[in-house]
């Protein structure tokens, strides 16, 4: 009987599914404000001259400046949590062996 990927890790702790890091309350928050701040500043910096001159805006352009940065910090809080999930299952395993 083949064993699953979570198998060698019989510690009676597992990784909380993906999609329950990623809409953490939490974490959405702080990345909903740090892709409102990084995004409203990379947007005044690639398009404040159009702002200025009154010209057409590309809005596509602006919804995607501000995505990137949500989906980055999304990224590095959810890499962050896995891995202190991964520790704290290590360091238990070690305690009970």
């Amino acid at each position: 009987m083949s064993a699953g990927p979570g198998a060698a890790m019989d510690t009676g702790f597992r990784r909380p599914p993906l999609r329950a890091i990623i809409f953490d309350k939490g974490i959405v928050r702080r990345s909903a404000i740090v892709a409102l701040i990084v995004g409203t500043i990379l947007n005044l910096i690639a398009q404040g001259d159009f702002l200025i001159d009154g010209m057409a805006l590309n809005w596509w352009k602006i919804c995607l400046t501000y995505c990137v940065p949500y989906c980055v910090a999304t990224y590095g809080a959810c890499s962050a949590r896995l891995e202190t999930h991964r520790k704290q299952t290590m360091a238990t395993k070690k305690t009970n062996s």
